[in-house]
């Protein structure tokens, strides 16, 4: 056990008043806060017998702090500039005097009352002077009380903070809650609902602090783009207010500007919002689809049609067309601006014997759309093959004219007539496709000379080619070969008199192996002639090549051997006095280009 000190006696004192009831001050030295005391006390009566001492009474020593302040602490906040406070003493003791300071969130003093005598009470109330404090802040304050009876005031309490109600934030972007609304790059909204649902986020410090808070007062203002209200606008609500907001009628085709502003519990009132832009417009409506539902095609590039109307009159922007196969995509068209009413497939992409789901999506110029959803079969069967094929040389043309019956095939049908052409040992190529139907007929100026040719020629509805018709044919020259075009022209320059000794160009080519020389001839619809020399030939003769040709008639000279040769144009008859031809050159790069394509 630690020493006990005697810290003051009283002595032997006499007492006055009731014989029942005795006050004894303290005057020892001044007590130390938080150390334990304990005291003892004994009696004399009137025959001066002294009693014996009571049992220790135990205390502890505690500094004064101040009175109780209520409301204290930013726990709760307060909905008024004017808050009321109420002291009190932490013991229940009486008050008789108080004094209280305002300070400002950083800590300078704002407001003191000074010390105020009232008559003694249990608490005292004091209210916070208008214009002391202002929303939103946590300012502080402090008091002192005195305790009726004393002569001096007690200490001062600590500083305590309280939270003021901020005034609420303009709302959150407002919105559209409607699922078939499209919001435009520009922030926009249109919506095809009379009475669009829109949410109106109420914005508040004190929420996002985690106070309670919640709107009191809604406003919601409607104009058109002419700033001019619709009736009943500003529209208040002050019971059942949510974020969410259902608007009064829109009128269809019509463009509105829409704001609103709320108050929160402690009547303060909010900015107005931003202003949302909603346009009422009406869906665009598809008619007259085909292919109807459930139809059975046989054309494997079919045409899918519709016919497009809007309430509003507003015209077709873009449409999508999609096909789907058990779920599976086989073709998207992706969007496509225009205002078309139909789409044909192209040919590939539908197979025989499928049920294919397609989808059409076509937009209008507000952005809304309409989608047709249908299901149709396919069967597809093989074009027959064409009749009535003929293969005839063509020795003024130097070419073989190709001839047929014209395809059975509807237009609808008919994609092309092929035409192939393979020369000794070699594989058919391609080499012509012919998209007019009402011309079966084609001239093949391919063939070499004096060499058999095998042609062949199918036609398309641009999903199954037909069996081919095929024939042989030969063009039987003497001393010159005739083939096909290329870009080497002589070309008429018009009409006038003609130079008996025009200007003649001659250029050194490189060396070719067995190469073509091209020439291309065009006239005025008579007869010319053309010489092409090639000299340094190994039998030190000059071989001449002479040529009377028809209008568009085209020419390929054959080197017999690696050689270097001069091109030149030297001869026109006399009876194109009238007019004249343009002189032209080959080029060793074309020349090139064309040895590597035969």
């Amino acid at each position: 056990m630690g020493q006990t000190i005697t810290k003051w006696a009283s002595g032997k004192q006499a007492i006055g008043g009731s014989p029942n009831r005795a006050q004894i001050a303290y005057g020892g030295s001044p007590l130390v806060f938080g150390s334990q005391y304990r005291w003892q006390i004994r009696l004399w009566n009137r025959d001066d017998v002294a009693s014996t001492f009571t049992a220790n009474l135990f205390f502890a020593q505690r500094e004064a702090i101040g009175p109780v302040i209520v409301p204290g602490g930013t726990a709760t906040k307060l909905n008024t500039l004017t808050p009321s406070f109420t002291l009190t003493d932490p013991g229940g003791a009486l008050i008789d005097q108080h004094r209280v300071r305002w300070y400002s969130p950083g800590g300078a003093l704002l407001r003191d009352t000074g010390v105020v005598t009232t008559a003694a009470s249990a608490s005292k109330i004091v209210v916070t002077t208008a214009g002391t404090w202002d929303w939103g802040q946590e300012p502080m304050l402090d008091a002192a009380i005195r305790i009726a009876g004393n002569a001096d005031m007690g200490p001062t309490s600590e500083k305590i903070s309280v939270h003021l109600n901020a005034i609420p934030g303009a709302p959150y972007p407002l919105s559209v809650n409607e699922t078939t609304a499209l919001q435009r790059a520009d922030g926009s909204w249109v919506v095809d609902d009379a009475t669009p649902t829109l949410t109106i986020p109420f914005r508040d410090t004190d929420r996002d602090l985690g106070y309670v808070e919640a709107p009191i007062r809604r406003e919601v203002e409607i104009r058109t783009t002419t700033d001019t209200h619709i009736t009943g606008s500003p529209f208040i609500a002050t019971t059942g207010i949510t974020d969410s907001y259902v608007t009064p009628t829109l009128t269809n085709e019509t463009t509105y500007k829409i704001r609103a502003r709320y108050d929160d519990n402690a009547a303060v009132r909010s900015e107005w919002s931003e202003y949302l832009i909603v346009k009422r417009s009406s869906v665009p409506t598809l008619t007259g689809v085909t292919p109807a539902a459930g139809a059975a095609l046989t054309d494997p590039t079919p045409t899918i049609a519709w016919t497009f109307a809007s309430a509003g009159g507003k015209a077709q922007a873009r449409y999508r067309v999609k096909l789907d196969i058990a779920g599976a995509t086989i073709y998207d068209s992706r969007e496509q601006a225009g205002a078309a009413s139909s789409f044909r497939l192209g040919p590939g992409i539908l197979p025989t014997g499928a049920s294919v789901t397609w989808t059409l999506q076509v937009w209008d110029t507000d952005g809304l759309s309409a989608t047709v959803t249908r299901t149709f079969t396919t069967s597809f069967t093989q074009p027959a093959a064409l009749t009535g094929f003929t293969v005839v040389p063509d020795l003024d043309v130097k070419a073989l004219i190709l001839s047929w019956t014209a395809s059975a095939l509807t237009t609808d049908e008919f994609e092309a007539y092929l035409v192939y052409a393979r020369g000794t040992d070699g594989p058919f190529e391609l080499v012509a496709t012919l998209t007019d139907k009402a011309t079966p007929t084609y001239t093949y100026r391919g063939a070499e000379h004096n060499t058999a040719v095998e042609v062949r020629v199918t036609q398309t509805n641009g999903w199954m080619e037909s069996a081919a018709v095929e024939g042989t044919g030969q063009v039987t020259v003497e001393g010159y070969w005739w083939l096909r075009p290329d870009p080497v022209e002589l070309r008429y320059v018009g009409s006038g008199g003609f130079n008996t000794r025009p200007v003649v160009r001659t250029e050194e080519h490189e060396p070719m192996a067995g190469g073509r020389i091209v020439l291309t001839w065009g006239n005025h619809g008579d007869r010319w002639s053309v010489r092409l020399q090639l000299p340094e030939q190994d039998d030190g003769v000059l071989r001449a090549l002479r040529a009377d040709m028809a209008a568009g008639v085209v020419g390929i000279l054959k080197t017999p051997r690696a050689q270097s040769f001069y091109s030149k144009l030297i001869d026109v008859p006399g009876s194109h006095q009238a007019a004249g031809f343009e002189d032209v050159t080959i080029s060793g790069s074309e020349v090139g280009r064309e040895a590597a394509q035969f």
